[in-house]
């Protein structure tokens, strides 16, 4: 006896999307649903994709609001990381007569728990260590 063909409902169509915006895996909407991964990617690719596209625009838009409308610094600065290329930097200036030079944050500490003389955390307004928001170079 053959199996009955498959028929996406308008119902389940809409659960696929809500479900893939809210980040389940194709094996878990799948299973919520009673078919295989390979039948759920056949019936419903639209919405597995769209599905994601659109909770992300839903977040993005509400982020962007609390950043401009509500002030909110926190999604300010999440904001320009994740969209503006932002990033924190350690940085740690060693003085020494031939050069001044970046380090990363292990290099930093490397060096300071061997107790280098002229090495020391700054970020030039006198404190120890130095979060900045620089853009990434992209070369």
């Amino acid at each position: 006896m053959a199996r009955q063909r498959y028929e996406p409902s308008d119902d389940t169509r809409r659960q696929v999307g809500l479900m893939a915006g809210y980040g389940l895996t194709h094996d878990q909407i799948a299973a919520t649903l009673g078919i295989s991964d390979e039948t759920l990617r056949k019936y419903y690719r639209d919405e597995l994709r769209l599905g994601v596209a659109r909770a992300n625009a839903a977040v993005a838009k509400s982020l962007f609001e609390r950043a401009t409308k509500d002030k909110n610094v926190i999604a300010c600065l999440f904001w320009l990381k994740c969209r503006g290329g932002w990033r924190e930097t350690e940085i740690l200036q060693v003085e020494d007569k031939r050069s001044i030079k970046q380090m990363s944050t292990a290099e930093l500490q490397a060096i300071v728990a061997r107790g280098a003389p002229h090495a020391r955390e700054s970020n030039g307004r006198g404190r120890k260590t130095a979060s900045t928001g620089q853009p990434r170079s992209r070369g």
